[in-house]
């Protein structure tokens, strides 16, 4: 038996990391910036470039 106690903080948790964007996250939500690090789009690189 799920309490609504239980439902109430999954729902927040849910809204935190997969709604609400973040600033300090570059506006995108904790979910975005995690699947982006661990399942990069094929030709990505973790070297960073330099723009002029």
């Amino acid at each position: 038996m799920v309490t609504p106690i239980k439902e109430g903080l999954n729902s927040f948790i849910e809204s935190y990391n997969k709604v609400r964007p973040h600033e300090a996250l570059g506006y995108q939500t904790p979910y975005e910036v995690y699947r982006n690090r661990c399942f990069p789009k094929k030709g990505y690189s973790k070297e960073k470039t330099e723009v002029d």
